[in-house]
């Protein structure tokens, strides 16, 4: 294909994206990715299936976004605040993925996303007078 024509000079050496991936991408990072894409697959099937009827976006046709954003977290929580480095990230996305991002990178509880989705309010009761 066209893409696959596509060369790099990288060092006076040549190559093409499938090399360049298929080098820069150890057995770890692939393992990683794969629990990842699995995980939130898992996690789709699952909103879909205990939450027919509630408008959502699963992650289809976005998992390379959720990779890209698992690895820039993984490069913002190594950097040294202390020195300049990242001190907050600000994140604006599409709703397609959201749900996976919250709950797969950010942690969010998937209890309280289901406790959410079902209708209920994260406030306690009477909180708001």
């Amino acid at each position: 294909d066209a893409l696959g024509q596509q060369l790099l000079v990288a060092n006076g050496e040549v190559y093409n994206h499938e090399q360049l991936l298929a080098e820069r991408v150890d057995a770890a990072q692939r393992a990683h990715a794969l629990r990842l894409l699995t995980k939130s697959e898992t996690f789709d099937h699952f909103v879909h299936r205990k939450f027919r009827f509630v408008k959502r976006y699963g992650l289809e046709g976005n998992e390379a976004a959720l990779l890209a954003m698992d690895r820039v977290l993984a490069l913002a929580a190594g950097a040294d605040a202390a020195v300049g480095g990242v001190r907050h990230v600000v994140i604006g996305m599409p709703h397609r993925g959201r749900l996976n991002l919250l709950v797969d990178l950010l942690g969010y509880a998937p209890s309280s996303l289901f406790h959410k989705m079902a209708g209920h309010s994260l406030l306690p009761a009477g909180a708001l007078g």
